[in-house]
């Protein structure tokens, strides 16, 4: 009713490819005359909290809402991106505390930089990674590749690597705040 007959993107865990997924296919080409349920389907590999499976029945799992208590939303994102979607991720506070000093790194190459307008350029090899089966690790690479050119050039040559870099970052929805804030001293809690 609300989505059509097929959407985007199906998701789920690897553990549900068979035979969940499998029959969710059958049924619901059988039920929309062949036509398919999900033009792309993504299957996640497992998160682990300090080395053990998350799961309900162990109390191991974490809120969103308790991390954001201590850490900035983009720095829980940065954590899911810097990992494979279809790999194992073992999820602790080490982690994340690495992933704000990351991050912040980040934001320290680009924070003397005068603004400039994101650019996507289609060519570039973060942007390739993502249509690759959503290579963000690479895509994040990218920026602090991107980010070290930028340093090292002036001028056009500057502004050009800085605008593919904020476009990039962009799509991941990376580097959306102010790069002077005071969140961004890697002040971890």
């Amino acid at each position: 009713k609300h989505l059509g007959d097929t959407i985007d993107i199906h998701a789920g865990g690897q553990d549900l490819i068979f035979p969940h997924h499998e029959n969710e296919i059958a049924q619901s080409c059988c039920a929309n005359n062949g036509k398919p349920l999900a033009n792309y389907w993504l299957h996640n590999g497992f998160i682990n909290i300090d080395g053990e499976k998350m799961s309900k029945s162990l109390g191991n799992f974490r809120l969103v809402n308790d991390l954001l208590k201590q850490y900035p939303g983009e720095v829980l994102r940065y954590v899911i991106l810097s990992s494979h979607y279809r790999s194992e991720q073992n999820f602790s506070k080490d982690l994340l505390d690495s992933a704000w000093r990351s991050l912040d790194t980040l934001y320290g190459f680009i924070r003397d930089m005068q603004a400039v307008e994101a650019v996507v350029d289609k060519h570039s090899a973060g942007y390739k990674a993502l249509l690759d089966d959503l290579n963000t690790p690479v895509a994040i690479s990218e920026l602090y590749r991107l980010a070290k050119q930028a340093n090292a050039s002036t001028g056009d040559q500057r502004a050009k690597l800085l605008a593919e870099l904020m476009g990039i970052a962009n799509i991941l929805g990376l580097l959306q705040q102010d790069p002077r804030s005071e969140e961004h001293t890697s002040e971890l809690q």
